[in-house]
């Protein structure tokens, strides 16, 4: 099924290197995360990880998850590369228009992403419709709310501008709602494939998942309705943990864990209205660990399907456990733990930079394995 739906590795790829790269780039905004919540600094800071990391991952992994899980290829996938391009060079102008209070250039920036972003959205609208399980409906709810929080952003500049007269902090408020909407929904509908498949369940139920996408929708109503929506995602991935056959504590689900702790403490914050400590805990200590669990497990996966399982038979493959250098992520771990600590006190850009060299020591071994030949004389395995 997967070789039959799935698109070229090389379109999961392009999304992924970019997301890389934006992670490394976040370096570089690290200090203006101690900025005013209300800051232009703070929203480029922002913008780097969701739409810069987050946002390029989520792609990546919809061109492949979807396809697998509603059993269809994407109508088409001419254009990506280009597309890509332009999507992500327009961030790069939205971040430096930010820093630069450049509002003409940001009004540009932002409807050139948007119009690049749309392109996907377009594709996975036509090719995919259909709402009969938990995993479709959320990935399609998801997508929905990605269009109205794109929208949202395009009228946020045009008001920035002086070119229409409309509630600005009602429009961010949508802006917010939204986006982050599109992130849960899109982290139910992989979850409810993935956290099953990764921890070897086979009998559980999806009720908390479908109450986390169901209460999210009257969330725009009061902070309190969206924290319970996030709860019920939160306390769902701790069930399928406490059931799962494979009860190894490793890289993967140590990360799960560790992002449930992080939203309960930013669930915490957001009730208690500090805006800047919430956000910056679930960048750091929710969505950041819960990306990174599964880069250590789709990554390997797709790179030993497209390249190294047509050498089955010939010569001696690598499990997908063997892919991965334990020691470097359980490294990324720790120092991703003293560094979400490190947000109560002094944020520490030597801890983000120790994360990132950890993560990336996995990335790049990930993708040695592209030309894998095995070893000389290596019996064939079975």
């Amino acid at each position: 099924m997967l070789n039959a739906f799935a698109p070229p590795f090389k379109v999961v790829a392009i999304y992924f290197i970019f997301a890389f790269c934006y992670l490394l780039a976040f370096m570089f905004l690290f200090s203006y995360s101690n900025y005013d919540f209300e800051s232009y600094q703070f929203k480029a800071f922002l913008h780097c990880f969701f739409a810069g990391f987050a946002l390029n991952i989520i792609i990546g992994s919809l061109y492949q998850l979807s396809s697998v899980i509603y059993e269809k290829a994407f109508f088409s996938i001419k254009g990506v590369f280009f597309v890509s391009f332009i999507c992500n060079i327009s961030l790069a102008f939205i971040m430096y228009s930010f820093l630069n209070y450049d509002l003409e250039l940001l009004k540009y920036s932002v409807f050139a992403m948007i119009l690049s972003v749309f392109y996907f959205i377009v594709l996975f609208l036509i090719s995919f419709f259909d709402f009969n399980n938990i995993a479709k409906s959320a990935l399609f709810c998801g997508v929905v709310f990605l269009v109205l929080g794109l929208v949202c952003a395009g009228l946020i500049v045009l008001i920035l501008n002086g070119l229409i007269y409309l509630d600005y902090e009602l429009i961010l408020h949508l802006h917010i709602y939204f986006m982050l909407g599109f992130i849960l929904f899109i982290c139910i509908g992989a979850a409810s494939v993935l956290l099953p498949m990764f921890a070897l369940t086979h009998k559980h139920k999806n009720y908390l998942l479908w109450l986390s996408l169901v209460a999210y929708f009257l969330a725009f109503f009061h902070k309190s309705i969206a924290i319970f929506s996030l709860a019920c995602f939160v306390f769902w991935c701790l069930y399928i943990l406490k059931i799962r056959t494979r009860k190894a504590k490793d890289y993967w689900n140590l990360n799960i864990v560790f992002a449930c702790i992080g939203s309960f403490l930013a669930m915490r914050e957001f009730y208690v209205l500090d805006y800047a400590l919430a956000i910056k805990l679930l960048i750091f200590a929710t969505i950041l660990p819960f990306i990174i669990a599964h880069i250590y497990k789709i990554l390997p996966f797709l790179i030993w399907f497209h390249f190294i399982s047509k050498l089955i038979g010939k010569i001696k493959v690598p499990l997908l456990d063997d892919m991965v250098i334990k020691k470097a992520a359980f490294f990324t771990m720790l120092i991703n733990i003293c560094l979400v600590i490190s947000l109560y006190f002094n944020s520490s850009i030597y801890l983000y930079i120790a994360l990132n060299i950890g993560l990336l020591i996995n990335v790049i071994n990930f993708f040695t394995y592209i030309n894998y030949k095995g070893a000389k004389n290596e019996k064939a395995s079975n």
